[in-house]
């Protein structure tokens, strides 16, 4: 979906994590951690997104409207190749790993 699903999808929570690739120039498969209530996304790491309103979008349109929830966290995760079917670059699996032991602690911080 787009932004603006994400937006709704998120109505109503106060805890929400995010997950989308980036495109910074990192080693593929390093991961990014934000917290948007500490101020805005770096909307050039998003710019790969298949979204036509991205994460970036979303979360600023969110803010602009009163509409952030209160704990937000967005993992990036640096890819490589974005060829339709391609599977997992190197090096992004264990981007994909690193990132589920991440939001474990997170969610262990946030009970």
């Amino acid at each position: 979906g787009d932004g603006a699903e994400l937006m709704e999808s998120w109505m109503g929570q106060d805890r929400v994590i995010l997950i989308d690739t980036t495109v910074s120039g990192a080693k593929p498969g390093t991961v990014m951690r934000f917290d948007p209530t500490d101020g805005e996304l770096p909307k050039n790491v998003f710019r790969h997104s298949s979204h036509q309103f991205g994460v970036a979008e979303a979360i600023e349109m969110a803010r602009v409207l009163g509409r952030l929830p209160e704990h937000i966290v967005v993992y990036g995760i640096e890819g490589k190749s974005f060829d339709l079917g391609a599977g997992l670059s190197d090096g992004v699996e264990d981007g994909v790993l690193a990132t589920v032991e991440a939001i474990k602690q997170d969610i262990i911080d946030w009970v």
